[in-house]
């Protein structure tokens, strides 16, 4: 067990072969950087001490993490592939090789019907962060379940698209998935408050 200024870690072979098994064991989904942080903290890779005013124990682990894994893929211990970074937003334009692939793609890409449709409830998902919905999402996305990223504290704007898509309440259920943490806990709170008038609001559980 080595030890760093405000918390432990296992030594980095035991570290990278936890990540890897995480890795296998969702079929080599690509994740994101944070998921493989919570893979270590739950497997006790990881440890954090107690807070104190010189650093924040969780940021410095955090920042291990992601040394531990620019450098496993840089010296080929881990691939490229197997992390990605949705937090950065690109404006790509079609590549499409002829106008038989254009309309193939508009093809795949058209209207189906929503099977909530008639339901007596319909669900929602929020989540706190955004490899959550990568991992939701794997989930649910054959049941049409929509998911949305709060990051932390939802905006005024996101709220008020909520309450138009909510109108009386009547038939969503909301289902709300954060981190068990002070932060995450009040986050839940503040949500449920608010949508208290808008949704039947649950919370969920999740292990990495």
């Amino acid at each position: 067990m080595a030890r760093a200024s405000c918390f432990w870690h296992a030594d980095k072979q035991t570290c990278l072969d936890l990540i890897w098994k995480d890795y296998e064991d969702n079929g080599r989904y690509p994740q994101m950087l944070r998921h493989f942080y919570y893979v270590l903290l739950s497997t006790e890779a990881l440890r954090l001490s107690p807070k104190n005013a010189k650093a924040d124990p969780a940021d410095q682990a955090y920042k291990w993490v992601s040394t531990l894994l620019v450098q496993a893929r840089e010296h080929v211990e881990f691939p490229w592939e197997g992390i990605i970074d949705s937090g950065r937003r690109s404006f790509s334009r079609w590549r499409g090789t002829s106008l038989q692939h254009f309309a193939e793609s508009c093809q795949m890409a058209s209207y189906t019907l929503d099977p909530w449709l008639l339901q007596k409830h319909r669900l929602e998902i929020w989540v706190e962060k955004d490899d959550m919905a990568d991992a939701l999402d794997r989930i649910v996305a054959d049941l049409r379940i929509p998911i949305y990223v709060a990051k932390g504290y939802s905006s005024a704007t996101m709220k008020n698209d909520a309450q138009l898509r909510y109108g009386d309440g009547s038939r969503h259920v909301l289902l709300y998935c954060g981190d068990f943490d002070s932060s995450g806990l009040d986050i839940e709170e503040s949500c449920a408050t608010l949508w208290q008038n808008m949704a039947s609001t649950h919370s969920l559980s999740a292990s990495p």
